[in-house]
């Protein structure tokens, strides 16, 4: 009867030592933020871009995203990116689900991962821009996911990979200065102020101005990287590389020729509205 009672109060120890355990290790999990699961924080009010990095940095990001020198050109800046892409059967799907904005995407962290895109907060209306109103080219993007690709000022295309849109108006009701923002090209935002339209030369200078100076403010969309395709990454860059040994070819062979013409099938690229 002893050795029974000693056995229980031994086994009764031992489950409240592993109850006492279990209730830490619950702590702990509880005290520690989850970067996976950890909503955005809604009552976050933003005015500066750092505040914006900040905001989207804790976002969780894909593990096989490849870095950044790491990635190859999948095409020139030259181009009508959507139509080269939509040329390769394989490629449909990214053809009609992509988002290029050459000179107003701006990387949150070195890594390159998660980013924001750049856009007026008031657009011109009607061909003589006598009315400024609020508003956003941004709304047909909020929440969708799309194939992202970026362009640099050496005039190369590159994949980003799969991104969601986020709206971030509410954090940000105000917009941010886009003054000190890296490798942003003043005269696109003016002409995403005037909705494509043609400009003067003297209005996109003014309106590239006031922006460079911080005195137009600019709205942020988050950009978060939910997916890197590493094989529509290896048909673009592959598909690249043959399109860039034909060109040299082609070069050669009108260095010995002058009369001969670039190949017709060369989509050019041209300015249009954002869908």
């Amino acid at each position: 009867m002893f050795d029974l009672e000693k056995r229980y109060e031994g086994v009764k120890q031992k489950l409240g030592k592993l109850e006492e355990e279990k209730a830490e290790t619950r702590a702990n999990k509880e005290a520690v933020p989850s970067q996976i699961t950890a909503p955005l924080d809604l009552a976050v009010i933003m005015h500066t871009r750092q505040d914006v990095y900040k905001f989207m940095s804790v976002l969780p990001k894909p593990i096989d995203r490849l870095r950044q020198p790491k990635l190859d050109p999948v095409g020139l800046s030259s181009m009508d990116l959507k139509s080269y892409i939509a040329a390769d059967p394989q490629l449909k799907e990214v053809a009609s689900n992509l988002l290029c904005l050459p000179g107003r995407i701006s990387w949150c962290s070195s890594d390159h991962v998660h980013g924001i895109a750049l856009g007026p907060m008031h657009l011109f209306n009607g061909t003589e821009y006598t009315t400024w109103t609020e508003g956003s080219e941004f709304i047909p993007l909020y929440g969708r996911t799309f194939h992202l690709f970026y362009t640099t000022r050496r005039g190369l295309v590159f994949y980003a990979g799969l991104y969601k849109a986020i709206d971030i108006r509410t954090q940000c009701p105000e917009g941010i200065s886009a003054q000190q923002i890296d490798h942003i090209f003043w005269p696109a935002l003016a002409e995403a102020l005037t909705s494509g339209s043609d400009l003067t030369k003297s209005l996109k200078n003014v309106l590239s101005d006031l922006y460079h100076k911080g005195a137009l403010r600019v709205e942020p969309l988050g950009l978060q990287c939910v997916k890197f395709d590493l094989d529509i990454y290896t048909i673009l860059k592959n598909r690249f590389s043959v399109f860039q040994s034909a060109m040299k070819s082609v070069g050669k062979r009108e260095a010995n020729f002058p009369e001969a013409s670039m190949p017709g099938n060369l989509p050019i690229s041209k300015k249009k509205k954002i869908h």
